[in-house]
């Protein structure tokens, strides 16, 4: 194992051998003691998906991972609050454009055997419209 990992290496093995989950101090803990944090990135997808609590309690661990160099990822829709990390992070609005949408879910709904077996008998409208639907609920995801 890398020396870069050597810490987490060490927590698992704790954690393995006694049948336990560290609490997030343990973590944080063990992930500052990595010697080269910025070869490190976190990557949280989905973070509006977690609930306000959780992510109160997460935002000052990440926080205080980025101010000792360690690089994070997020994704999450536009009315999450991530203003305290404003001087340490780059913010970059990415929003899929209808067309696109529309490509993928056409694509997956033809790809699924599934599907395709729902809608056997169907008038090609009737997947249009289902189409229209979800990208209609997607809202620029």
């Amino acid at each position: 194992m890398s020396e870069l990992w050597q810490p987490v290496e060490t927590l698992y093995e704790n954690n393995d051998a006694s049948q336990s989950r560290p609490d997030i101090d343990t973590l944080i803990e063990t992930f500052l003691k990595i010697k080269t944090p910025s070869k490190v990135i976190f990557a949280i997808d989905a973070l509006d998906e977690a609930s306000k609590s959780t992510r109160s309690n997460l935002f000052p661990h990440l926080s205080k991972l980025a101010e000792a160099g360690f690089r994070i990822f997020f994704t999450s829709r536009p009315d999450v609050d991530l203003r305290q990390f404003r001087n340490q992070a780059i913010v970059m609005d990415i929003q899929a454009q209808n067309e696109d949408l529309e490509m993928y879910v056409t694509k997956h709904l033809q790809e699924s055997e599934n599907v395709q077996d729902v809608l056997e008998g169907y008038d090609q409208s009737i997947a249009k419209q289902i189409v229209k639907l979800i990208v209609g609920h997607a809202a620029g995801m």
